[in-house]
């Protein structure tokens, strides 16, 4: 079964089994997916865990503990971090227990194993973020090292007084998708973001099933200071294509096109790979990203290029309208 995001004015999820007519096709757009492949750009390695200054040495702990360094995030703590053991608790539940911390230091209780992993949860004072402590043989590294949140950020959701309270978000700047930061009646809201870690947040809109977002803002907050931004939510009534459509690593696959539709009219079919919308490069695009460029108001236009099911490159433009279809 595949999960199919339509682009409708009352837009929801559904899923289908691909029918045996359309199996060559979305076979044949596959292989054509997979012959982009070497145009892929190599994946952005990971960080490397944070090192001590200097070389500095772990202070002094019990022979049944590790000494991780976590950085300056950890000076002045308030709150000691948590360290969650899944399966070890009773009943086979999670168990969690305080950790310890040492100046820029944390200390994991090893439980006198050699070498193993505990998940470390961070708390409010930096976003609720998680990390991973390992350790083997006395020496112990953290994945993703806690990042304080202590940049304020201000800002106004424009079109956010037009629309229902309770139906406007934030996401992005390590916010949750859903009530981290409240949005007054006129559109105003703070936040707090990682001091001196650029991020991007942008504003986005419930519409019965639909997940309307606004257009990304770049943010370069730092430590201890403050941000003004404003962003825009979406306020007109849905249009889009009348597609459900899968996103891939090489473009977005069509898996459905809905009778009496613009996609429909305008020749799109089932197995469909395609590789531009509005000029934009799908290769590597989200579900949400695409869902950005395919709404819009109708009768306004949407242009998208590509491979068809059958090999062949084509490009359309079509105007998007207000599409309902049976559940």
């Amino acid at each position: 079964m595949l999960l199919l995001a339509l682009l409708v004015v009352a837009g929801w999820l559904m899923t289908r089994a691909i029918t045996p007519t359309e199996a060559p096709r979305v076979a044949r757009a596959r292989e054509s997916s997979a012959r982009q492949t070497a145009r892929r750009p190599p994946s952005t390695p990971k960080p490397a865990p944070l090192a001590p200054p200097d070389g500095s040495a772990a202070p002094p702990v019990p022979s049944d503990s590790v000494a991780c360094f976590a950085g300056p995030a950890l000076d002045g703590l308030q709150t000691a971090p948590i360290l969650v053991r899944r399966g070890e608790g009773e009943d086979g539940q999670a168990e969690v227990q305080p950790a310890r911390v040492i100046g820029q230091w944390l200390v994991v209780d090893t439980r006198d194993q050699a070498s193993g992993s505990v998940r470390v949860q961070w708390g409010q004072e930096f976003g609720s973020t998680t990390s991973v402590a390992t350790w083997s043989e006395g020496d112990c590294v953290i994945e993703r090292p806690p990042v304080a949140y202590d940049a304020a950020v201000f800002g106004r959701v424009r079109g956010a007084e037009r629309l229902d309270a309770g139906t406007v978000f934030l996401e992005g700047c390590g916010l949750n998708r859903n009530g981290d930061a409240a949005i007054d009646q006129d559109g105003g809201f703070y936040f707090a973001a990682a001091g001196g870690e650029p991020c991007r947040v942008r504003a986005w809109r419930q519409h019965g099933a639909l997940r309307l977002p606004g257009p990304w803002v770049e943010l370069a907050p730092t430590s201890g200071g403050e941000v003004d931004v404003e962003v825009e939510v979406p306020t007109f009534a849905p249009a889009g294509m009348g597609i459900g459509f899968r996103p891939m690593a090489d473009g977005v696959v069509v898996e459905q096109v809905y009778e009496g539709t613009p996609a429909f009219e305008a020749g799109l079919e089932a197995g469909d790979l395609i590789e531009t919308i509005n000029g934009a490069q799908t290769e590597g695009m989200g579900m949400d990203d695409f869902l950005y460029e395919g709404i819009g108001p109708a009768g306004t236009e949407v242009t998208v290029a590509g491979v068809s099911a059958e090999g062949e490159a084509f490009e359309t433009t079509f105007k998007r309208r207000e599409i309902s279809l049976p559940r």
